[in-house]
């Protein structure tokens, strides 16, 4: 896929589906009458930056405070092909997945399983009440 057929899909699906996917998550939150905020005992973190090498270089602060207040976590990339490379050399990662993005079938399947390995791995669940 190109970079400019990437920047469509995430502005037509992208942006609408996170707003309802938010939404729904704050309802039930609400209704549930869930704590969401963090502890300090985070066991796992996801990083997702799909595209762009200088920004994820000048997230290497934040990535070494990530590190520093979750000692313990698990930190993990997710990306696309085209950023792996920088990924895999800091490290504040201990790994890096990635998401294939040469057509829709393969990125959509990807995404696919990103998220189920996600609902099965829960990152940043540490003393935080499962939600799903």
């Amino acid at each position: 896929m190109t970079f400019a057929a990437k920047r469509r899909l995430d502005y037509l699906l992208g942006e609408p589906l996170c707003g309802l996917l938010n939404a729904w998550v704050r309802v039930l939150g609400f209704l549930l009458r869930r704590d969401h905020s963090l502890s300090a005992d985070l066991r796992r973190i996801w990083v997702l930056k799909f595209v762009g090498l200088g920004s994820l270089l000048n997230a290497t602060p934040l990535l070494r405070a990530l590190r520093h207040t979750y000692p313990g976590a698990e930190l993990t990339l997710v990306t696309f092909p085209g950023t792996r490379f920088l990924g895999d050399r800091l490290p504040q990662f201990d790994r890096v997945l990635v998401a294939r993005d040469e057509s829709l079938g393969k990125l959509a399947w990807d995404c696919l399983r990103l998220l189920l390995r996600a609902w099965r791995e829960r990152p940043a669940e540490g003393k935080l009440p499962r939600y799903l």
